[in-house]
């Protein structure tokens, strides 16, 4: 779905990532190419494929971990792309010898960090909002089916309760 995709950038470089199973994965092929520093990605195509099966070969189940997902490519269609977690990308990163490593994984540590600050704050803000509903939500783990019922009625208690004449 084109909707759950974005692109992140990291130095200048593109990472396409999409939410999977509520959390994001990268595009394993647009990282390889990060680390190798390499502007053509048949090249990075190339090399997560040996990768791949080196780690198959030594017993790793890193690439079981990654999982084939629709990204929108540099040519416009979507196409199946391997695709990783924050986790298994870690993981990745450290099969692939570049100066590039650390730096990429405490890049994707920040963004890991930045998608659980902004579902803590949304859920802060639902339980000082709805505190009823909020216990529910909580029960059920925050499912998202309860976030997006609920948030038509949060938007309306918002335009209820704002203060518009207040405005400077």
């Amino acid at each position: 779905d084109p909707q759950n995709q974005q692109i992140a950038i990291f130095k200048g470089k593109t990472i396409r990532k999409i939410i999977f199973n509520k959390e994001w994965y990268f595009s394993v092929v647009d990282i390889i190419q990060i680390l190798l520093d390499q502007p053509d990605d048949l090249k990075a195509r190339k090399y997560w494929n040996k990768l791949a099966q080196r780690l198959r070969e030594e017993g790793s189940e890193v690439v079981t971990d990654c999982h084939q997902l629709k990204l929108i490519a540099p040519d416009g269609k979507m196409r199946e792309t391997d695709c990783a977690s924050t986790e298994t990308m870690f993981r990745i990163i450290q099969s692939v010898p570049s100066p590039k490593a650390e730096p990429l994984k405490r890049w994707l540590a920040k963004v890991d960090y930045e998608r659980m600050r902004k579902i803590n704050y949304f859920n802060c803000f639902i339980h000082r909002l709805c505190p009823a509903q909020s216990a529910t939500a909580s029960a059920s783990a925050a499912s998202s089916d309860f976030i997006f019922s609920f948030i038509p009625k949060t938007i309306a208690t918002i335009v209820r309760i704002w203060p518009f004449s207040a405005r400077p």
